[in-house]
């Protein structure tokens, strides 16, 4: 991993959007070592991680956490009111908390939501930490 992180650190592209950096290399074809890259660029940048949903209209989430504190949430579709709601909502809360308040909560016939997938995320943050 720390090899993979130094060749894409050396390069020009947006690693926060994932953009071509990992997907353009040739060296890596394995696509289990390109998702643990992807997690391990959004890890080392600032804390700020882009996690891809599951099952709801939006398609991915992005936000950041400093000290235990979820910051600059952001959903890249679904319902806007409702994203933007939610996004502003866990702006500044603790991550436990949010993970708390958010899981397990159903959109319409869904086994899943938007908050539920966010706190997915979350979980997913914090074992990676």
């Amino acid at each position: 991993m720390t090899m993979i992180w130094s060749l894409v650190n050396r390069t020009q592209y947006n690693l926060l959007g994932f953009t071509n950096a990992i997907i353009m290399s040739p060296r890596i074809t394995n696509p289990i070592i390109m998702q643990q890259a992807y997690k391990l660029c959004d890890l080392e940048r600032n804390n700020t991680m882009k996690y891809m949903t599951k099952g709801v209209c939006a398609r991915s989430i992005q936000f950041e956490v400093q000290d235990n504190i979820v910051k600059s949430v952001s959903f890249d579709g679904g319902c806007a009111g409702n994203s933007q709601g939610v996004a502003s909502l866990v702006d500044g809360m603790n991550i436990d908390e949010a993970i708390k308040r958010m899981e397990n909560i159903k959109c319409g016939f869904k086994s899943t939501s938007c908050p539920d997938q966010l706190a997915n995320a979350l979980k997913e943050y914090k074992a990676n930490q």
